[in-house]
């Protein structure tokens, strides 16, 4: 008997599970990996992301950028700009290898708001 992990559901008839087939296409439930976007977050000094540049876009709720970093282990994480960080990345292609180390932060010029994230970006 099949397991619920092994059904899949054919779009093309409704209410009918099937064993391995989309669109009447066959395939093996063991090739599909889970897709996942994980945000990193700079939270202590010293924390970094190492690896190649995919993509940047603009669009983040704050007018910054969004990166995406394809680590040595190829999974992607997504870090968000912030303006020191924006100021460094313009400088980087697409497909370069980076590194960016958190360092710290510094008191905020305007009583009530954040204090500003420092960072470290290389490339190669």
């Amino acid at each position: 008997m099949w397991g619920n992990k092994d059904l899949i559901k054919d779009y093309n008839m409704p209410n009918v599970f099937v064993k391995g087939v989309i669109n009447r296409r066959t395939i093996k439930m063991n090739e599909w990996k889970k897709v996942e976007d994980t945000i990193f977050k700079f939270e202590k000094e010293g924390d970094l992301v190492e690896g190649k540049l995919v993509d940047k876009q603009h669009g983040s709720t704050y007018d910054n950028e969004v990166y995406k970093v394809e680590q040595k282990d190829k999974s992607v994480v997504t870090v968000f700009g912030t303006t020191v960080l924006d100021s460094q990345l313009r400088l980087v292609d697409i497909g370069q290898e980076i590194k960016i180390v958190f360092s710290g932060t510094k008191p905020p010029k305007r009583k009530g708001h954040n204090p500003l994230k420092l960072f470290e970006v290389y490339s190669k």
